[in-house]
């Protein structure tokens, strides 16, 4: 437990009751002393006291836990009282479903179902090419074919070359002109779309005209992202980790088959490789990627409409290894989003339905922070998605919209340093606690 500054005064805190914030100027300090004391933080014991059995105090009441979607209870949690003895716990789990909350466009929708405040996305589509209707790993819906169970899942995923339509980009970078010239002639469902968000807005109120974002529903880190205001890009898109793919060229020198279905088996029966940069062996696909510099006119064109179109179908062909390896079974599309205001955003780990503490995305780059009340309506807004959700913990980032604080993403196996885990190491042991009380209860 904590004792320093970086654990916060008790205090009254926001009820369901009371109103929540809609105004964003009013939810955001740059005070220069708020900014460098709260950049992250774990909550006092004090705000988790309610009269129960001692193991239950720890749990929110409006909480309950899912063991059919959530199979964390199955754990060794004799061995879990730290943020890394559980992470590498958790990555054991190979039963629950962890893979569609990766997948944007899912999330997007469980969130609108659940009355949740989500993304801003006003207009999104998954993939609809070949490549992606002959995966049925990737689909949790029975539409799509019946689910693989989830150790033939696993083998797929562990496969070293999984996960990429490398037939597709192959194609892409031989035809990429040929490709140009047929969306010129006829315009794409996503191409018809930016133009009506260049022409009419987002809102199609005729304001803040090409104000948007486009992104991939799987990928993080800002990879491929288009920052789009007034109709130009105003930051290069990054592709950084998406260079660091590796086309897995036969250590024969011979070439792949031409036949999509016939090329994908042959990759994954070859026992090794020559790993070759994925620009490096598809120099067309570079030369796309790289016209995406500040400035670029994507509210142009039918030809530069077309490039937009081709960069974000050429990501729907891949996943990036930063991603958690579940990011190769979910399903790859292409979203739009509002064009936000603020960059803050404050990622809230939630364990047992409560808030277990925050870090701040950006600590090096901006002296944004939440006010106190807005910081515990961040809290109350994370505590609802976890309580609709049945988890027993996760990290919901949330950002600040149009009309107040919404859900960015829910994360379930975050990524730890010693920032990250401070508000996980301070209270694991009481999920311990209450997973061993609770095994214990079901075997009386």
């Amino acid at each position: 437990m904590l004792t320093d500054d970086r654990v916060e005064d008790v205090g009254v805190e926001i009820q369901d009751d009371k109103a929540r914030i809609t105004d964003p100027n009013t939810l955001i300090t740059t005070d220069v002393f708020s900014a460098a004391k709260y950049t992250y933080h774990a909550r006092p014991e004090e705000k988790f006291t309610i009269p129960n059995a001692w193991v239950l105090q720890f749990v929110n009441p409006k909480w309950s836990y899912n063991k059919d979607d959530w199979k964390t209870y199955k754990l060794n949690w004799k061995n879990i009282n730290t943020a890394d003895t559980w992470r590498s716990e958790v990555k054991k789990d190979l039963e629950t479903d962890m893979a569609k909350w990766n997948d944007k466009i899912w999330l997007v929708n469980w969130l609108r179902t659940n009355e949740l405040k989500g993304p801003e996305v006003v207009w999104f589509k998954y993939s609809n090419s070949t490549w992606h209707s002959k995966q049925p790993l990737r689909w949790a819906d029975p539409k799509y074919g019946t689910p693989a169970p989830p150790q033939q899942q696993q083998t797929y995923i562990q496969h070293e070359v999984t996960g990429v339509d490398w037939w597709g980009i192959r194609d892409l970078n031989a035809n990429l002109q040929s490709q140009i010239k047929a969306l010129k002639e006829q315009p794409s469902e996503f191409m018809q779309q930016v133009k009506q968000f260049c022409d009419k807005g987002v809102n199609n109120d005729g304001k803040n005209l090409g104000d948007f974002v486009i992104k991939a529903s799987h990928l993080s880190e800002s990879q491929g992202v288009f920052v789009t205001m007034g109709g130009k890009l105003i930051k290069d898109i990054k592709t950084d980790i998406i260079q660091g793919i590796k086309f897995p060229a036969l250590q024969s020198g011979k070439e792949y088959t031409n036949d999509p279905d016939e090329m994908e088996k042959e990759i994954q029966i070859a026992s090794t490789y020559n790993f070759v940069p994925i620009f490096e062996k598809f120099p067309n696909v570079k030369r796309l990627m790289d016209k995406f510099t500040t400035g670029f006119q994507v509210c142009g064109d039918n030809e530069r409409a077309a490039y937009v179109h081709l960069a974000m179908k050429f990501q729907e062909m891949i996943w990036v290894s930063w991603e958690s390896s579940r990011s190769k079974i979910i399903p790859r599309g292409t979203l739009f989003e509002k064009l936000r205001k603020r960059n803050l955003e404050i990622k809230v780990t939630v364990g047992l339905g409560h808030a277990w503490g925050y870090y701040y995305n950006s600590i090096a780059d901006s002296l944004e922070r939440l006010t106190e009340e807005a910081k515990n309506q961040a809290y109350e807004l994370a505590q609802d998605v976890a309580v609709k959700a049945r988890v027993d913990l996760c990290r919901a980032d949330i950002i600040v919209g149009e009309e107040g604080l919404i859900i960015s993403e829910l994360t379930l196996v975050p990524g730890l340093n010693w920032i990250t885990k401070t508000p996980l190491d301070a209270h694991m042991p009481k999920l311990q606690a209450w997973h061993l009380y609770n095994n214990a209860q079901a075997n009386l």
